[in-house]
């Protein structure tokens, strides 16, 4: 997963694992070869807040050795893969829940949308949008319905 809005996607695509790399800036944007890779692992409650915030924890102390790493003339990196996954800088499916997805996705798309102060995610019901924050909100809401 490359680009700047991933960590929804890596939620909504059920990946077990979210990784982060450094590596040095080139002219065409994350081509850079890479100093240093790590990941961690997304559990079954992870939010896209919560994940963000493992991600940059982790990266964070690894970075001390990425900048030792990249001031050492004889660390060139290694060439990034060069098939990645890249998402476009906009909310999954603008936010909105499709009540025809499965449950599982559902739930998946839910988390990845809490991220707050910005809005969570959002469900169409009789002609109104209802925000959803929980799996069992949702549930609620439609057997309500």
């Amino acid at each position: 997963y490359g680009g700047t809005f991933s960590i929804p996607w890596m939620l909504i695509n059920g990946e077990d694992e979210a990784g982060f790399t450094y590596h040095y800036m080139t002219e065409v944007v994350d081509e850079g070869p890479i100093i240093l890779q790590d990941s961690v692992d997304i559990t079954p409650t992870d939010t896209a807040y919560s994940l963000y915030h493992r991600i940059l924890h982790a990266a964070l102390a690894y970075l001390p050795c990425a900048l030792e790493k990249s001031m050492i003339d004889d660390v060139p990196g290694r060439p990034q893969a060069s098939e990645r996954s890249y998402y476009p800088r906009e909310l999954p499916y603008d936010g909105v829940i499709d009540p025809r997805w499965n449950e599982s996705k559902i739930e998946r798309f839910i988390r990845a949308m809490y991220f707050p102060p910005f809005e969570p995610a959002v469900v169409e019901l009789d002609g109104e949008q209802h925000e959803i924050v929980s799996f069992q909100q949702y549930q609620r809401l439609m057997s309500d319905g």
